[in-house]
């Protein structure tokens, strides 16, 4: 099998098997060579549970690059697509249900981040990353009567994340895990328009919903496939979920 062909085969098992993923953050170790850089493309799906009940589901698509800052970090950009389904986010007053929200095609999302090395000790070592992504605005559109429909405009969507995680070498792969926290801010403006014969009226409601500290577990594996780095992440939490990315080092 071509190389190539094997890199997507194990590509599209892993994203069957692990159907959600927060997002992947990789061992917390440079893959930029000292005073070099380094460029990948990871994909996956995201499923949390957020604080107040709302399930939000979504699918990544990014390109990263990082700069290495001195031997023992990096700092890095991802740009990218997601599309995304806050499962019940919308509540529809005259109906007493809720509706799911989404912008229902994907829009740009800009992410950076820090991942560090802190400290080793004999073949094992602690580090750690941080990171923030940002989600693009989006206009959801509902029909409730003939005369009566809903506009809600999500002008901010942001999510953060902190992980501390070991790691250790196994002949040529590093094999990691540990703790994740992540916080997320979402914030809109519900527009409620009642047409009628003589008058159009038009009601506002803000619409917030947040993740203050969801708490998981993250474990993964670094290893060359044919010489081309490739990292494999699950995530557990209160789903099991997974994540892949490669990069290319220079």
């Amino acid at each position: 099998m071509k190389p190539l062909v094997q890199l997507l085969a194990f590509f599209v098992v892993l994203e069957v098997l692990a159907a959600r993923s927060p997002g992947q953050e990789g061992p917390p170790v440079p893959r930029a060579p000292q005073g070099g850089y380094s460029f990948g493309f990871g994909a996956g799906n995201v499923s949390e549970q957020w604080t107040y009940g709302n399930q939000v589901d979504s699918v990544h698509l990014y390109f990263e690059a990082s700069r290495a800052i001195g031997e023992y970090a990096e700092i890095f950009g991802r740009l990218g697509w997601s599309n995304s389904v806050i499962n019940e986010g919308l509540y529809v007053p005259l109906s007493a249900t809720a509706s799911d929200l989404s912008p229902n095609a994907f829009t740009p999302l800009l992410g950076a981040g820090i991942r560090s090395e802190l400290f080793t000790h004999g073949s094992w070592t602690i580090g750690g990353t941080v990171s923030a992504v940002f989600h693009s605005e989006f206009t959801e559109y509902v029909s409730e009567y003939t005369n009566v429909y809903h506009r809600t405009w999500i002008h901010s969507i942001s999510e953060y994340n902190a992980t501390l995680t070991a790691i250790t070498p196994i002949r040529d792969a590093l094999f990691y895990f540990g703790p994740t926290v992540h916080f997320a801010y979402l914030d809109g403006v519900t527009e409620q328009f009642e047409v009628q014969p003589d008058q159009t009226n038009i009601s506002r409601r803000i619409v917030t919903i947040r993740d203050k500290g969801s708490i998981a577990g993250v474990a993964g594996v670094q290893m060359p496939i044919h010489e081309v780095p490739v990292i494999a992440e699950i995530r557990i939490g209160d789903s099991i979920s997974g994540g892949i990315s490669i990069f290319y080092p220079w």
